[in-house]
């Protein structure tokens, strides 16, 4: 899952959290994002840099059906993609 560009960070606001799930609404995979863009496990520099737009994927397990990617921004907007099946 990719964020356009530009994304919410143009508007004043940021990524927090991007996460697929199935059609039952049960999370698959998520991942928390810093107001820079960069995920929580991705090294914190000394210096701010550059606020980039966020990047997700991970492994779906086949046969699971249709997945819904979502972004949720820290302002509370959320964003739902249309479905992938993943057969």
């Amino acid at each position: 899952m990719k964020m356009p560009d530009p994304g919410p960070s143009t508007q004043g606001d940021y990524v927090d959290v991007m996460f697929f799930r199935d059609e039952r609404g049960k999370v698959l995979a998520a991942q928390q994002y810093r107001d820079s863009g960069k995920s929580y496990s991705e090294p914190v520099e000394g210096i701010k840099g550059k606020r980039i737009e966020p990047k997700f994927s991970t492994r779906i397990e086949s046969g699971t059906g249709d997945v819904f990617p979502v972004v949720h921004c820290a302002s509370g907007a959320v964003w739902v993609g249309k479905p992938v099946n993943v057969k």
